[in-house]
Order: C-alpha cells, then sequence, then structure tokens
C-alpha cells in the first residue's frame, strides 16, 4: 500500500473525529479535544501493531481478513454518531 495513501486514510480521520467529540462534549470542548487528540495518538501507535500480533498467533490471512471488519465497524459506529448529532429539521 502507498504510503501517500495511508497518510491521506489517516488525515481524514483526524477531522472527523475531533468533530464528533466536539459535538459531544457538553459544553467542554477543550476536555473533548484532548482526549480525542490522545486517543488519536494511542490508536495509531498501536494500530500497525495489533494485526501484526494477532498474525503470530493465526496467520497472516486470517488476521488481516479483520481489517476491512474493523472499516465496517467504524463506518456503523460513525452513522450513528452522526445521526445523534444531526440538528433538528427546520420548521418553516
Amino acid at each position: 500500500m502507498s504510503p501517500r495513501l495511508v497518510r491521506v486514510g489517516a488525515g481524514l480521520h483526524y477531522p472527523l473525529g475531533i468533530g464528533l467529540a466536539l459535538a459531544h462534549s457538553d459544553g467542554q470542548p477543550d476536555l473533548a479535544a484532548a482526549r480525542a487528540s490522545f486517543a488519536v495518538g494511542i490508536s495509531f501507535g498501536a494500530a500497525p501493531f495489533a494485526p501484526g500480533a494477532l498474525a503470530d498467533r493465526v496467520g497472516p490471512h486470517p488476521a488481516f481478513l479483520l481489517v476491512p471488519a474493523f472499516v465496517a465497524l467504524s463506518a456503523v459506529a460513525v452513522l450513528r454518531l452522526d445521526r445523534v448529532t444531526l440538528p433538528p429539521p427546520a420548521r418553516p
């Protein structure tokens, strides 16, 4: 996989995560931004090693078959959170 493609994917997750965190911050946007930044840093650090560790136990092919499942799970989470943060429809 191209390093440029990986950077584009990672670059698009950060604004989405910060936006969702701020939308659910209950009036504490600084705390939400700090926690989201910390979580992003931890996840970007652990993400390359988690499939590798799993691949050592079950083999590379089954381990990397989980990647589409993780992508689908994150898409479902984002869609559910996005529905919660949508503003109510405007009344005419």
